[in-house]
């Protein structure tokens, strides 16, 4: 808190008229005057006033200080929002799945060409979702499949 000399010299006179004495510093002068004050039962109405407006003062400066750590933290939630890759960023398949779905990883494997049970290990998924996909890929993307000699499945063509 800035204090000028108007103030200081208020200070001080209010330490008189209390009969306190205090501290030299500024800062600690008005601690000692605002804790000596709390401690009174009465007092004079001009320190009264000087009294209700340091709390104020303080009670201001703590709202603002909870402001702008409120603000601050808005602003790093909005950066790491804007950090974080957004659906379009993300890698994808050939067929427009994103890479980490299970539909992404069902793309890779049968690209290569794996077995059911690979690829439903590999994507923590049933027989029976592959069976969908493929039905997908089938409609959607125009592609054919061919089923090789060691069980694997594997994408032949796409429209």
């Amino acid at each position: 808190m800035e204090m000028n000399k108007t103030e200081v010299a208020k200070m001080t006179k209010f330490a008189k008229q209390l009969q306190i004495e205090v501290n030299k510093d500024p800062v600690k002068m008005r601690n000692e005057l605002l804790d000596h004050i709390n401690d009174l039962e009465t007092c004079p109405k001009d320190i009264t006033t000087w009294y209700n407006k340091q709390i104020e003062a303080e009670e201001e400066a703590e709202a603002a200080t909870l402001q702008a750590e409120k603000l601050v933290a808005v602003k790093e939630k909005v950066a790491k929002a804007k950090a974080s890759p957004k659906k379009s960023d993300v890698p994808k398949s050939e067929w427009n799945h994103r890479l980490s779905t299970q539909a992404g990883k069902i793309d890779e494997c049968l690209k290569k060409g794996s077995t059911f049970e690979d690829i439903c290990a590999y994507a923590d998924i049933k027989a029976g979702r592959i069976k969908e996909h493929m039905r997908h890929l089938t409609e959607e993307h125009g592609c054919t499949f061919e089923e090789l000699k060691n069980g694997k499945t594997k994408i032949v063509s796409c429209a």
